[in-house]
């Protein structure tokens, strides 16, 4: 089976395509929007509450995206007695996930377009506290916060690096599925997945940002280096 990495090239040009044909002309794909530049989040050592502020913003939109993917994968058939009404999705669980049969056939395009939308915005959510594990590269990724938070910064950071891991790996399920026969039950349960990690990961932000707004020592700042899930401060 083919990695995402390997279907980018492919999955860009459908991608275009797809918002096209639904006539978001006036939208640039986020993967363009990433390359032209235009697509970004400070990248400045210091975590500051608008850099955190701005993560919520990420993680609010893979949310929304989630729960796009779970109501294409669960569309039922319309009846006569149906109202036009379409009820927002107040929550997404596996529960009602059952029988087959029980679901419209996914199409392709829009989960493809749904996919391809989250992918720059996970690739800014690793970007925007410098995920990079890489030992090799010359600058090593790194934030600052408070003295006094560091301890607790650390703990919030094995929960971001585990969340950004299975955020990928579920992102991947969705996409390798699109394709796939019968996909509904697969796609529907990986975005539920999708949805509650990137709950997770809004929690720590939370606790993140009340560290930094509750810090006495707001100008003694330590440096947390971010490289091969080891990390040594400063």
């Amino acid at each position: 089976m083919k990695t995402r990495p390997e279907k980018t090239k492919r999955m860009h040009l459908t991608i275009l395509a797809v918002a096209s044909a639904l006539i978001f002309s006036s939208m640039t794909p986020p993967s363009l929007a990433q390359a032209n530049g235009r697509l970004t989040i400070s990248q400045k050592e210091e975590v500051t509450l608008t850099d955190l502020r701005d993560l919520g913003l990420i993680i609010m939109q893979i949310k929304q995206q989630a729960e796009n993917i779970y109501m294409e994968a669960t569309r039922k058939p319309v009846n006569i007695s149906a109202t036009p009404e379409i009820e927002d999705v107040k929550i997404i669980t596996t529960e009602p996930i059952k029988a087959r049969g029980k679901y419209l056939p996914t199409r392709p395009e829009w989960l493809t377009f749904y996919v391809g939308t989250m992918e720059p915005i996970i690739h800014l959510f690793q970007v925007n506290v410098g995920s990079s594990k890489d030992p090799t590269a010359k600058k090593k990724e790194c934030i600052k916060v408070p003295r006094s938070t560091r301890a607790k910064f650390e703990k919030l950071l094995d929960t971001y690096d585990k969340g950004v891991e299975e955020m990928n790996r579920h992102l991947s399920t969705i996409y390798d599925n699109i394709s796939e026969k019968d996909n509904n039950i697969t796609i529907a349960r990986a975005a539920v997945d999708l949805y509650k990690t990137a709950e997770r990961i809004e929690t720590a932000r939370v606790s993140a940002f009340k560290l930094i707004k509750e810090a006495k020592d707001k100008t003694d700042l330590v440096k947390i280096e971010r490289v091969k899930n080891q990390r040594s401060s400063q």
